[in-house]
């Protein structure tokens, strides 16, 4: 088959992301034959290989948009540090795009990029819009920041430390204490709530060890904290959903299930 018609066909299938599988049967061609063919393609500039098996096309694609095509069939949003400085929260641009998903913790080195993905349980995979022309999944500033606390036990030590935050007067902290409450681990829910408290009050808070809520202490190093002014409501799970929370005055986390006060 020449490659002129395999191209067509590839962008005829509508989304720019595909599988080896996926073109083996659009061309009608054994899926060795069909890696042969999208190989030519790449050495000629027309396709991109993003990790075995996985393919885009290599026209206009954003490093943002191919996270879910990695982790496929779990899904998958962009967090963390990228999606703090993608609101403004943090200075620096990220040199690795950053996401959480349901798939297993894995750093993918594409033509577009390093993608490192982490993993998260099935109840905190949510607190995500779509942004841009590509419908990109990118968390809410509330949840980027959750996801980074969420993290920080990790071995990997990757999110033990806070970045150097700037926090907006629009962030919603009774928002993000109701979220916290989403979590089913007790201990993890207890460390997010505790962790955000100390955040929004500027105290010391403690860093967590892989096993428990840890030894050492950290300190953010540089915070601008301002209370919520209005109540607010976030998309969740494809519902407009009410949000309570913590006296914004008193900055008091609210109260978790099972706990004794």
């Amino acid at each position: 088959m020449k490659q002129t018609s395999a191209l067509a066909g590839l962008r005829a299938l509508g989304p720019p992301f595909f599988t080896t599988r996926d073109v083996a049967v659009l061309l009608k061609v054994s899926p060795s034959h069909a890696n042969k063919i999208l190989t030519r393609l790449a050495e000629d500039g027309f396709t991109l290989p993003l990790a075995r098996g996985r393919w885009c096309l290599a026209e206009g694609i954003s490093p943002l948009a191919i996270a879910e095509h990695l982790t496929a069939p779990y899904p998958a949003y962009i967090s963390l540090q990228t999606a703090l400085y993608h609101h403004g929260m943090i200075s620096q641009i990220p040199a690795v795009t950053y996401a959480v998903s349901l798939a297993r913790t894995k750093r993918y080195e594409t033509p577009l990029g390093t993608l490192s993905i982490h993993h998260i349980q099935a109840d905190f995979l949510f607190g995500y819009e779509t942004a841009g022309s590509e419908e990109v999944k990118m968390a809410i500033p509330e949840k980027a920041l959750l996801d980074i606390l969420y993290l920080s036990p990790a071995r990997s030590r990757l999110f033990a430390s806070l970045p150097e935050l700037e926090i907006p007067e629009s962030f919603r902290w009774k928002l993000a204490y109701t979220m916290s409450n989403r979590l089913s681990c007790l201990n993890r829910r207890t460390l997010l709530v505790n962790r955000l408290g100390a955040i929004q009050s500027g105290l010391r808070i403690k860093r967590p060890s892989p096993r428990a809520c840890g030894a050492r202490d950290l300190i953010p190093r540089h915070l601008k904290v301002t209370p919520p002014t209005q109540e607010h409501g976030i998309l969740l799970s494809g519902q407009i959903t009410s949000m309570e929370g913590p006296d914004a005055r008193s900055g008091s986390p609210p109260r978790l299930p099972g706990r004794r006060r």
